[in-house]
């Protein structure tokens, strides 16, 4: 599957650089919602056309879905891919420079954002919004391993319906996402 890269510049070069994985082409539409809730300038970087349930995931697992195929484990491949050179052309073509790099995703892109505070030092700010944190294993791994980078700030969401599911897996969500928080709040971050 071809990647399609989309940016929206910020009027400063050295605007602050965001960088989504998005599961559809939805870059414009979030792009639209960020910009009418702060007048603070930024750059977007959308990237979409992934292969989801592989490149968004830490390690391979079975899908907690019936009948859904098991999930590849190949973020560690596409974030090199990304921070090695997505996002460096993407500085490059553009001219930019920016000030800080957050990398921010909606379900198994913000366990993907996560998963990047341990492997990547490029990004210093992370968003998981309802992210996967159900996903097997995530949470002890975020727990026991260190992080590439400290943080300068976290951003951890959930909607109200994700800790209610029928799955039992997936109804983990909430209290890992609890943990988490209180997890990277305990380190000052």
């Amino acid at each position: 599957m071809e990647k399609k890269c989309v940016i929206s510049c910020g009027r400063e070069c050295d605007a602050p650089l965001v960088v989504i994985n998005s599961f559809q082409d939805d870059g414009g539409r979030t792009e639209t919602a960020i910009r009418n809730m702060t007048a603070k300038d930024f750059s977007l970087l959308s990237v979409s056309g992934l292969e989801w349930n592989s490149e968004m995931t830490t390690w391979q697992s079975p899908s907690p879905r019936h009948g859904e195929a098991p999930y590849g484990g190949n973020a560690g491949k596409y974030l090199e891919e990304l921070t090695g050179t997505i996002i460096p052309r993407a500085i490059t073509e553009n001219d930019l420079k920016p000030c800080w790099i957050a990398i921010a995703g909606y379900s198994l892109a913000g366990l993907f954002a996560l998963y990047s505070i341990y492997r990547s030092t490029l990004f210093s700010r992370f968003a998981s919004v309802s992210g996967s944190l159900w996903y097997e294993g995530f949470t002890e791994y975020a727990e026991s391993q260190p992080m590439a980078v400290r943080p300068q700030k976290i951003y951890l969401s959930l909607g109200t319906k994700e800790a209610h599911v029928r799955n039992i897996t997936m109804r983990s969500v909430g209290e890992n996402t609890e943990k988490l928080l209180k997890f990277y709040s305990e380190k000052g971050i």
